[in-house]
């Protein structure tokens, strides 16, 4: 599948919720510390209980502040309050309802397909309709040395190729690697049940340039962004024909402002 990289992302900041068509997805990338920690009122009963099974104070807020913006984002693209938000997941590989993928329980809503994740503080939410995707965000970390994990995110191919990279350059290849084939595996629903070791990066000219799945009977395709922003690496697989990229600070503001005031 090919890899687009999206070099230079420029954050749109809306006045007003944008339209969401079919063939597109709208990446939002938010600050954690945007949303207010006193609305704790939105979260689920099993929310608020997963919330208390968190013994730091400093991953309770952690765990608020991406539930809260995971309904604040999705209930702006439907008619639906974002207390009133229910989810489910399903597991691609056993079945479970304990665990995998998370999707809107509504009906009338499953159309609507999101993804989320974040790193430090900062998540992203990317949402579209009809199409499942993937998002992942990882925040780059250039004092930690990433051979060791090298061994088990890549194959030999594609160790014997970071090895002739510098040590600047390996460190952003790794990333890449890393948010590209965990975008894919969201994507199709799997996680990280997959090895990581089974999908290989393909690099033109030092740049990821496609995303191989060994994995026999895999849907086709396929397509995945690489975004660099900042100090973070974002990817996002998709099945569309283009990936919009918003900053939710504008959004955030406006809807805890609007619920603080009830």
């Amino acid at each position: 599948m090919p890899v687009t990289i999206a070099s230079d992302v420029s954050l749109e900041v809306p006045n007003h919720q944008p339209k969401l068509d079919e063939g597109e997805v709208h990446a939002w990338i938010c600050d954690l510390g945007a949303v207010d920690a006193g609305m704790p009122a939105l979260l689920s009963a099993g929310e608020r209980e997963a919330l208390r099974r968190y013994v730091r104070e400093r991953d309770q807020l952690a765990y608020l502040r991406r539930r809260l913006i995971r309904r604040l984002v999705i209930s702006t693209y439907t008619e639906v309050s974002a207390c009133e938000l229910g989810f489910e997941s399903t597991c691609a590989i056993c079945g479970s309802t304990s665990h995998g993928k998370p999707r809107l329980s509504v009906v009338e809503l499953t159309d609507l397909e999101f993804s989320c994740s974040h790193s430090s503080e900062t998540a992203v939410v990317a949402v579209g309709r009809k199409q499942a995707l993937g998002a992942d965000i990882e925040k780059i970390d250039r004092t930690h040395p990433v051979d060791d994990l090298l061994a088990f995110t890549s194959d030999r191919d594609e160790r014997d190729r970071f090895e002739a990279h510098t040590e600047k350059d390996k460190v952003a290849s790794f990333y890449a690697l890393w948010t590209l084939k965990e975008a894919y595996l969201k994507a199709i629903g799997v996680g990280l049940s997959q090895d990581l070791a089974t999908l290989a990066v393909e690099f033109e000219k030092g740049r990821p340039a496609a995303l191989a799945d060994r994995t026999p009977k895999r849907p086709r395709g396929w397509r995945v962004v690489l975004a660099p922003l900042r100090d973070y690496c974002i990817a996002v697989s998709h099945q569309v024909d283009a990936v919009r990229w918003f900053s939710g600070a504008r959004l955030l503001s406006s809807l805890t402002s609007s619920w603080g005031s009830r």
